[in-house]
């Protein structure tokens, strides 16, 4: 967002003032200042500019002491984020001991929307209702508006502010790039098993302006190619932009048939950890941004119910367990030119009671497994570009719980999104830890419009195991490297392949060192 402010005259009345009451003197004029009288001011309490530019009063004053008046005054403003208001000094006679200060407000005269084409001029205004004709921009919450509103998939809008004719006057534009408000798209990997087919193929349906307010729906649902019945992920997400916080709403559901998968839904990224459903919120509190710095504060309360079963001479054994984690994540980012950091940290406690939540079947689905679990999760990625469009990148993720975890709150390895080369999710423990390092070539297809790039990876991760039994294993470490390719078309084709071959196989993985695996997917979008 951009503020475009002209405000002319305060130095030369100064100087006016300056020259007036100390013409031919080579010394700092001095002068008795009784009282501070300021005009225009509707927003500050009363007492609160008193207090202000009281200290400025006194005898013995200069033109210094004014300046310093006026300046506190436009830092009391833009503490509350009225930056568009200015403290100006009109030519006046000083014998009285009275300095009169005079306020600008800055007020909206004029708002205009440029460049939308799938979204209307009421939607776009919508995005940002503290910009409202005749009203005083409080900047702080249109920075927050424009956020969240920045968030949409399928619109983004900036926001810039010009001196008007009168001193008071602000005409606002906002311009807009958008999209159209839906799209499809159908989705081909291999992250499957043997046992239920190899290939996942996903089907995808997005809508970002339900009702005309921004509300977006993201369905996924997931299966196998090759045995449609023996596979079936569904995912649905639901986001509410609330403009006027600043802040957003997401409701998540889930149900999976199989033990590992993994959808996107809307916004959100879930990994399926087991059979079962789940459903979820999330409240989004963005905090004030800082310069470059963005964060947010994730409330979040999930309920699972997960179906733990071990098929044995054709019977079904185990125990259905349900578990109800409250969230508590903050997340930070920092954007430089050439470079981004991005961190989380997160700490999840069970809440425990109701139908297959309570200790006993707990305790059924993992021996020793406390009903109020914690679990402490935390997260690194690193960005960088250098020199003639080379890209490298550090990915950390950790989970740490003092107890030991139902498998589906475990920690999992293994995978296209985690140590590749082995199967997805093909070890999960209570605590561990997993690292990608990537260096990205130079764009290969510039010319031809597209993005295109190779690149090289290691990715490492370990498990541990709180209390383990006789029989089970404590500790698990995997290792890979290898190389991959990227290639997207503007926002509708993505491919992406990896070729990964196992370096450290640890004690209990089916791969072997040395063995090779390739991660697959396509991407299309309508």
């Amino acid at each position: 967002m951009s503020v475009l402010r002209t405000v002319g005259g305060c130095g030369s009345l100064l100087f006016s003032l300056l020259f007036a009451v100390s013409a031919g003197s080579q010394e700092i004029p001095r002068f008795d200042i009784r009282a501070f009288r300021v005009e225009g001011n509707s927003i500050l309490p009363q007492a609160t500019v008193d207090a202000l530019v009281k200290p400025f009063t006194g005898a013995g004053k200069d033109f210094g002491d004014i300046q310093n008046a006026s300046e506190a005054l436009e830092r009391a403003y833009a503490d509350h984020g009225y930056t568009t208001v200015s403290v100006l000094l009109p030519e006046q006679s000083l014998d009285s001991g009275e300095v009169r200060l005079r306020v600008i407000e800055g007020r909206i005269r004029s708002v205009k929307v440029e460049g939308a084409t799938f979204f209307d001029n009421q939607n776009i205004r919508a995005s940002l209702p503290g910009l409202k004709e005749g009203a005083i921009p409080i900047m702080d919450d249109l920075s927050a508006s424009l956020r969240v509103a920045n968030e949409h998939p399928m619109k983004k809008i900036s926001l810039r502010l010009a001196s008007g004719d009168r001193e008071e006057d602000l005409d606002a534009t906002i311009a807009v790039t958008d999209d159209r408000p839906w799209r499809a798209g159908v989705t081909l990997d291999n992250t499957g098993t043997e046992q239920t087919g190899r290939r996942r193929l996903g089907f995808i349906w997005q809508h970002g302006n339900l009702f005309g307010r921004d509300h977006q729906l993201s369905l996924q649902y997931q299966t196998s190619p090759e045995r449609f019945r023996d596979v079936s992920i569904s995912a649905a997400s639901y986001r509410i932009p609330l403009y006027a916080l600043g802040d957003s709403i997401d409701f998540i559901a889930t149900n999976s048939d199989v033990n590992v998968g993994t959808v996107v839904a809307g916004p959100i990224s879930l990994a399926v950890t087991g059979k079962g459903s789940a459903f979820g919120v999330r409240y989004n509190w963005n905090l004030k941004r800082r310069e470059s710095y963005e964060h947010q504060v994730v409330f979040g309360l999930d309920e699972k119910a997960l179906k733990n079963s071990l098929l044995a001479s054709g019977e079904e054994f185990g125990n259905n367990v349900t578990v109800r984690p409250l969230t508590i994540t903050y997340n930070g980012r920092w954007v430089q030119p050439g470079e981004e950091t991005g961190y989380f940290v997160s700490l999840a406690r069970n809440l425990p009671g109701g139908k297959n939540a309570g200790q006993d079947s707990i305790t059924l689905a993992r021996v020793d497994a406390p009903a109020g679990f914690q679990i402490l999760r935390g997260g690194l990625n690193l960005n960088r570009e250098f020199a003639d469009d080379w890209q490298w990148r550090l990915g950390l993720s950790a989970q740490w719980a003092r107890s030991p975890l139902v498998p589906g709150e475990q920690f999992g390895l293994g995978g296209s999104a985690s140590v590749r080369g082995f199967e997805e999710r093909e070890f999960s423990n209570d605590k561990g830890f997993q690292g990608n390092v990537e260096v990205y070539s130079p764009d290969l297809c510039l010319p031809m419009g597209a993005n295109c790039r190779v690149l090289a990876f290691y990715d490492f991760g370990a498990l541990s195991r709180n209390q383990p039994l006789p029989g089970e294993s404590a500790s698990e470490h995997l290792a890979s490297a290898g190389i991959g390719a990227r290639y997207i078309l503007g926002k509708r084709l993505t491919l992406q392949a990896d070729v990964a071959q196992v370096v450290d196989s640890g004690a209990n993985s089916n791969m072997s060192r040395g063995a090779w695996k390739v991660h697959a997917r396509i991407a299309l979008l309508f």
